[in-house]
Parts: structure tokens; sequence; C-alpha cells
């Protein structure tokens, strides 16, 4: 894997409260959506605020599981990952998320 670069913040660990594969409505592509904790919503909305354009990286037990330019600010209690993924890799992934004892954590890095 290329180096993603230096680190830019403190990691942010998320508390989840389930995560699911499906299928975005306007795209067509397989995505994973993400539900949080009301906690760890606030502590995210907070982390993610004035970021967008920045790269974010998502590890769940250490191991990066996406790497991510954040969209839009996220002020919700769920968010979605999207890319070019097969739906077998957002079950996988959706899976990881939801494992249970998981550590899961976001951190922005320099492009």
């Amino acid at each position: 894997m290329a180096s993603i670069g230096a680190l830019s913040a403190e990691p942010l660990a998320l508390d989840i409260v389930h995560a699911t594969a499906g299928i975005d409505q306007q795209t067509s592509k397989p995505i994973v959506n993400i539900a949080l904790t009301e906690a760890s919503m606030r502590a995210f909305a907070q982390f993610t605020s004035g970021r967008v354009g920045s790269k974010m990286v998502l590890r769940v037990n250490g191991q990066v599981l996406s790497t991510a330019v954040l969209r839009e600010a996220l002020r919700a209690d769920s968010f979605q990952i999207s890319g070019n993924f097969s739906v077998d890799e957002t079950n996988a992934m959706a899976g990881r998320l939801s494992a249970p004892g998981g550590t899961v954590e976001v951190e922005f890095v320099s492009n």
C-alpha cells in the first residue's frame, strides 16, 4: 500500500451502532451505511467541521479499511462510505465495522 502521508490530527475513536452494506439510490453503486451512537455523532461532527475536501482514513483495529475525501460536513447520526467497491467488498467492510469488540478510528491525513 502506498504511503498516505503525514498525520495532521489525532485519531478519533467511534462507537458504531451498526454498519450495513447497501446500494446508493442515486448512483446504484454499492455503499456502506454506518450508524453512530449519539456521543460519537457529536464528536464526529465536531471532528469533521471545516474539513470538507480533506482526506480521511477509517481504521478498524489499527488496519486501514478505507481512505476517502470528506465530501460534506457530517452532522447526522449516520454516514456512508462510497467508491468503486464491489458488493462483496461492502459486505466485508460492514462486517468488520460491526464486529463486537473492534476499535474503529478516523483520522485526517495530509494529501
